[in-house]
């Protein structure tokens, strides 16, 4: 098992109506879909092996479509996740239970 987490970043307009319901219809999926919000633009999950990366990318797509705004999907292994650090004041590993936890 190729075990490791998904993050989806996101750029997507907000300031018309139109793009701000498919903004709210991309969180929801997300949601949906397990993603944890880590910042605005930014969610993540675990996931279980290789194929689920793309089946998870085909699925964010009908989330919103392809008219508008750019959705990255990245995995990361677990090593490379607990090395991940959030800056907020200082250095703060995101292991921490008091920051993150899934």
């Amino acid at each position: 098992m190729n075990q490791g987490y998904l993050l989806a970043f996101f750029d997507l307009p907000t300031k018309e109506k139109a793009y701000g319901r498919k903004y709210r219809r991309l969180v929801k999926g997300l949601e949906a879909e397990g993603f944890v919000r880590i910042q605005k633009s930014i969610y993540c999950r675990t996931k279980s092996g290789h194929d689920e990366t793309e089946k998870i990318g085909k699925r964010i797509k009908d989330f919103f479509g392809d008219e508008f705004g750019d959705v990255v999907v990245v995995s990361i292994g677990k090593k490379e996740f607990e090395n991940m650090y959030v800056v907020s004041g200082g250095n703060i590993n995101v292991t921490d239970e008091n920051v993150f936890e899934f």
